[in-house]
């Protein structure tokens, strides 16, 4: 049986008109006419409601309008269902890729001075991203007015010696000229910050932890005597949204 012939018949066999049929399934008058007519078919979701309300196998029915229902149901649903998936793929691959962005870009910059007893400098800067490195310390100062003959000023990360820079009295150059040329940094030929050291250099693998595992130590003699003072270091983190942009 045709589904419209169906809807017909169980209208009449149960003696409602158009209209108190369409309101008894809760539709539109014109669709239980367009239904009778054959211009439109009823989706299932309004079969079994028909199937509850008038206690009716469906059975009845054509297969092949159910088969067709079902198949483009399903076939509806796999579509969005891809749809879902490509997206999802789509939003997974962006994610990472701003996060990565995001990651590699961002850097980290810190401000720091070192003082002993006696001993100081004042200008000090850390930049540190993922793929990036620089350092600078100078502004090296004696703190009182003592003879020295020879200096040595060890820069460490993690224990690990990175820079030295020495001085030694007998080659003829005044301490305190020496003092304010003295510069300990990094940097590339362009003036990018970056590292262009090893890999296993103690500076690219710790300066993350700055200023944790970062010392400045001092070695020095007099005429009476040689000492060791390692610097007090104070670190400031500064604000900044500035980025980096990958070279």
């Amino acid at each position: 049986m045709k589904t419209k012939d169906f809807i017909k018949d169980l209208r009449k066999k149960n003696r409602l008109s158009i209209k108190d049929f369409a309101s008894k399934i809760n539709v539109k008058e014109s669709l239980i006419n367009d239904y009778e007519n054959g211009k439109k078919e009823p989706s299932i979701r309004i079969l079994k409601r028909i199937g509850k309300i008038f206690g009716n196998d469906l059975n009845s029915i054509d297969n092949n309008y159910f088969i067709n229902k079902i198949n483009n149901k399903t076939k509806h649903n796999r579509i969005i269902v891809s749809f879902l998936i490509i997206i999802s793929i789509i939003c997974c691959t962006l994610g990472v890729i701003i996060y990565n962005n995001i990651k590699n870009n961002y850097i980290s910059i810190y401000s720091f001075n070192g003082e002993s007893d006696t001993f100081k400098f004042n200008n000090g800067l850390v930049v540190f991203s993922d793929d990036n490195r620089y350092i600078e310390l100078s502004g090296f100062k004696i703190k009182n007015n003592i003879n020295i003959k020879s200096m040595t000023i060890n820069v460490a990360f993690n224990e690990s010696i990175w820079a030295i820079k020495e001085y030694d009295s007998t080659e003829g150059e005044n301490l305190n000229q020496w003092l304010k040329h003295v510069e300990i940094s990094e940097y590339n030929k362009d003036g990018f910050i970056f590292n262009n050291k090893d890999k296993s250099d103690s500076f690219s693998k710790y300066v993350t932890k700055f200023p944790y595992d970062f010392k400045v130590e001092i070695n020095y003699c007099t005429d009476e005597d040689c000492n060791v003072e390692i610097l007090d270091i104070k670190s400031e983190k500064l604000n900044t949204k500035n980025k980096i942009k990958n070279k």
